[in-house]
């Protein structure tokens, strides 16, 4: 069994305050939270384009919700999704203010090379080949917003609340009622193509919309599942191997399901870890003089990534040394890389939650190491932007006489371990000194094949960058202005008897700013620090997410049923367990239970 390759993608609060401070606007004010970046850095990372096509921007504008004839874009719409609407300056070929979600990016990529069957849509007679298009970047599931009594922070790298999901399920659902009803295709026609179209217009129109909505109709079946995610998660390791499977031009691709949700992770202190992803699949390799240059391990991960989040790739049989046509955006996912290597950790508002008990934060400190805590989670300054995180990597179950398994959910590390598919043009093929393709493959063992080609074939931008790291020069992104659900079994018992089970593991780090990172364990089936800190028999069964608004004494989102807080999560069911990482914390019932709150606040600070 080849062992999965580190090219894989990533695939994102608060006692008392008086005053109603606003700090949506970050851009436009001060660094609350101490995180290092300037206004100028937090509009590139909402706004500069990893390469991701995710619908032209004239349809976004033009299309309707679903079931509905209210536009698709507007705040109350994409807050049911808690993707939150900015306005934005789009300098492009044509001056205009938009107001896009926070995250969503225009791509304006040359289509000129590109597949009609995926992004090369000609939809008006005389359309230039740089169309701009709206795809999703870094911050779209990386920043979050927390609430507390009318107060708002934003956390820059954080865990987003957005359900992925769903909104991707309603936009291919307001598409393809576009494309079959006709009162909604002339409404949809008359917006897109200004005015009062003729029937070529129209028909150049709606043959465009017929390719985009059978191609994300092909998408959206291989990653069908009964599974709901809910806000604040998503399979992204599960949605990228089912684009791979896709691009492969297979006849008939395996759909995987992507039934294995976890929370989005947060960014800060990534550059220095050693592995990435909950389960430490993905990999850091620099090159440069004393560290300083490009990580091509990153760019890898990264790459992975933006092609789980609609990026247009071509797979091509022999492509030799031109590689793989594509839209991703080699030199923007190496400064927003590098942009990351500033990002610090939250620090506690105290102006806003009021301070920690320091007696308190004294007494936890103490047992954070008498308990063991810090042999996996490492302690570090968080100013600390330079040393070096290796991963303690914590295998499912034991292997060994007195090893401890984790015993948390094992549906994310099973499934990228042993989902297939038909490899398509991509028979063949080979990454470095692996043996070729054969006809069906583990598609972890395709996806850095893809990664590579991409990259060759965007090997100026590449060597570019390889060199200038040489120098120490850091270039700053540039913004434009065939499983069933019966089947999980049978998966799981797969992975079970897999020899290469040092893979069934997930990935201990630093706790710096774990205070705004709620829910917790890597599915999010933990609601708050405090309960993370109780045996799991008695961490909550059922709780509700939805709300950004925080609770300072459990340190994480309130949990109650309430209109914003809607997502029954439900730790009974597969890939949501809420078992594991136990660890003895039953010894915090000591002391009338003040050891737990005693550690608790010392986490506050981290």
């Amino acid at each position: 069994m080849r062992p999965i390759s580190y090219f894989v993608g990533a695939i994102a609060l608060v006692a008392g305050c008086s005053g109603n401070i606003d700090y949506r606007d970050y851009a436009q004010s001060q660094d609350p939270l101490l995180q290092g970046w300037d206004p100028s850095e937090v509009v590139r990372w909402y706004e500069s384009s990893q390469g991701s096509r995710l619908i032209p921007l004239a349809w976004l504008q033009a299309l309707e919700q679903p079931n509905s004839s209210q536009p698709f874009l507007t705040d109350k719409f994409m807050a049911e999704f808690r993707y939150d609407q900015r306005d934005v300056v789009y300098t492009g070929r044509t001056l205009q203010k938009l107001r896009l979600p926070r995250g969503f990016a225009l791509d304006e990529s040359d289509d000129s090379e590109f597949s009609e069957a995926q992004t090369k849509l000609r939809w008006k007679r005389g359309q230039s080949p740089n169309e701009p298009w709206v795809g999703m970047t870094c911050a779209a599931c990386h920043t979050s917003e927390i609430t507390y009594r009318g107060d708002s922070l934003i956390v820059q790298g954080g865990p987003s609340m957005a359900d992925f999901q769903s909104f991707i399920v309603n936009l291919n659902k307001a598409l393809a009622e576009t494309l079959s009803d006709t009162a909604k295709f002339e409404r949809f026609a008359n917006r897109v193509l200004r005015g009062t179209p003729d029937q070529s217009d129209r028909d150049m129109l709606k043959n465009a919309l017929g390719v985009r909505v059978e191609w994300v109709g092909k998408l959206e079946q291989l990653n069908e599942t009964s599974s709901r995610y809910g806000f604040g998660r998503l399979d992204a390791v599960g949605n990228i191997l089912n684009k791979v499977a896709l691009i492969t031009g297979a006849p008939n691709p395996t759909p995987n399901p992507s039934n294995a949700p976890v929370s989005y992770p947060f960014l800060w202190n990534v550059p220095q870890h050693d592995k990435l992803q909950w389960n430490g699949m993905a990999g850091k390799t620099k090159l440069g003089f004393f560290g300083s240059g490009l990580d091509v391990g990153a760019l890898g991960r990264n790459t992975g990534e933006v092609i789980g989040v609609f990026a247009e790739v071509q797979v091509r049989r022999s492509p030799g040394l031109h590689g793989y046509i594509s839209s991703v955006n080699v030199k923007n996912l190496n400064g927003l890389e590098y942009m990351l290597e500033r990002l610090k950790p939250p620090a506690w508002p105290s102006d806003v939650f009021g301070q920690p008990d320091k007696e308190k934060v004294a007494a936890g400190q103490k047992l954070f190491t008498s308990l063991g805590c810090a042999g996996c989670h490492t302690v570090l300054d968080r100013n600390d932007l330079h040393t070096p995180i290796v991963a303690k990597m914590i295998r499912l179950k034991p292997e060994m006489a007195g090893e401890v398994g984790i015993g948390t959910d094992p549906m994310m590390a099973c499934n990228a371990l042993v989902s297939k598919s038909d490899t398509g043009k991509m028979e063949g093929a080979k990454n470095l000194n692996d043996p070729p393709l054969g006809p069906n493959e583990p598609v972890r063992n395709m996806l850095p094949i893809v990664i590579l080609e991409v990259l060759l074939n965007k090997k100026a931008d590449v060597v570019g960058d390889v060199v200038s790291g040489f120098f120490g020069a850091k270039k700053l992104p540039t913004p434009l202005g065939p499983f069933a659900v019966d089947g999980i079994p049978g998966r799981l018992g797969e992975c079970d008897r897999e020899p290469s089970r040092v893979e069934l593991a997930y990935k201990a780090r630093p706790l710096n700013g774990i205070w705004a990172t709620a829910p917790y364990l890597h599915n999010g089936s933990v609601p708050t620090l405090y309960d993370l800190l109780l045996p799991p028999a008695r961490r909550p069964k059922i709780f509700y997410v939805g709300s950004k608004e925080f609770d300072p004494k459990h340190v994480g989102f309130i949990k109650g049923k309430m209109e914003e807080n809607s997502f029954l999560f439900d730790t009974n069911l597969i890939g949501n367990s809420k078992e594991g990482h136990d660890y003895g914390v039953g010894k915090l019932d000591a002391n009338d239970g003040k050891d737990r709150e005693n550690l608790l606040e010392y986490m506050k600070t981290l």
